[in-house]
């Protein structure tokens, strides 16, 4: 009995040993397989508008090229509604992991100054890349009679009651620079909000509101068939859509000269090296000579490869900017 009690403990020990040492054959291998190189599945990308607009087809235009960077397909899930915020407030609730991201641009962050939004453009979003700016072009129809930024504003000055421009969007960057041309020339511009730039085109052709300020890709066929004129464009240098058409700054006016960025964004505490790779991935679309004409043809300036910095960068400018700018221009919901 004695000899019997004695084996039982040794046996124990001995199988105690050797579940110890096998321990770490299996627990190690499974930690690996947590973690996981990224991607190693599909990647949705947030656009928060409807399918068609610059923001939509410029991150379009590079998939081809992130996908064969990334070895994974990257899929578009368009979520418009409420100026980017829907789609915007989705990305930002999403898990950190690298398979979410969205796809922003100006509106990130002037709605925040004016109405309440699901989201923090700064806290609760980490910059991947910035992928390009646009521009606007101010436009009128042929029967108001003038050629030139100057001679609309004269017109504009001798009008008692003021005239009126088309815009599509509270605070975004249609109203911003029309707003900033109207106090930089001492004249009164009095805004009809639409629903859409198609609605808003339609009553500017037939003269029922005065000026415009639009996308070129947007107003360059009508620009060509003689329905509108343009006057003037943002930006630091002309569009390559319509080259004779001068910038604000050289007609007189270096104030208005908002221009739009559209970049790629992920959920806030997203790991800094999936940030990395994916922001590497982007930058070989913008090295790529097709996708740049691609771009231009779009009345978009591809952005130079850079830091995922450069756009943290100008979305920080942006939310100490807007505040006193609305302020000033009296700008609200």
């Amino acid at each position: 009995m004695i000899g019997d009690k004695m084996k039982t403990p040794l046996g124990t020990r001995r199988s105690c040993l050797k579940l110890l040492s096998a321990l770490p054959l299996v627990s190690t291998p499974l930690i690996g397989r947590t973690q996981g190189p990224w991607p190693s599945k599909a990647i949705t990308l947030v656009v928060p508008v409807s399918p068609g607009g610059v923001v939509d087809l410029v991150p379009r235009t590079m998939l081809p090229s992130i996908t064969r960077s990334l070895g994974q397909a990257v899929v578009v899930d368009n979520k418009p509604g409420a100026d980017l915020a829907i789609g915007a407030g989705h990305v930002a609730r999403s898990a950190p992991d690298g398979y979410t991201l969205l796809a922003g641009s100006i509106p990130l962050t002037t709605n925040p100054v004016i109405k309440k939004v699901p989201y923090d453009p700064i806290a609760d979003f980490v910059a991947v890349s910035l992928l390009g700016t646009t521009s606007v072009v101010a436009v009128v129809p042929p029967s108001l009679g003038v050629s030139t930024l100057q001679e609309f504003i004269a017109l504009a000055k001798k009008s008692t009651e003021g005239l009126n421009y088309a815009n599509s969007a509270t605070a975004g960057l249609v109203h911003l620079n029309t707003e900033l041309l109207a106090e930089a020339a001492g004249i009164k511009l009095q805004g009809v909000l639409y629903k859409g730039q198609s609605p808003a085109l339609t009553d500017l052709m037939a003269g029922r509101v005065q000026i415009m300020l639009a996308s070129p890709a947007t107003v360059a066929g009508q620009i060509s068939s003689g329905s509108l004129r343009p006057l003037a464009v943002t930006g630091k240098s002309r569009s390559s859509l319509m080259p004779d058409v001068p910038t604000f700054i050289e007609a007189g006016f270096p104030n208005v000269n908002i221009d739009s960025w559209i970049g790629i964004l992920a959920p806030a505490k997203t790991p800094q090296d999936i940030v990395v790779k994916a922001n590497a991935a982007f930058n070989a679309a913008l090295s790529d000579p097709a996708v740049v004409g691609q771009l231009d043809k779009m009345g978009v300036v591809a952005a130079q490869p850079s830091a995922p910095m450069a756009l943290r960068s100008i979305m920080q400018a942006e939310v100490q900017r807007w505040p006193k700018m609305f302020e000033k221009l009296g700008i609200r919901a």
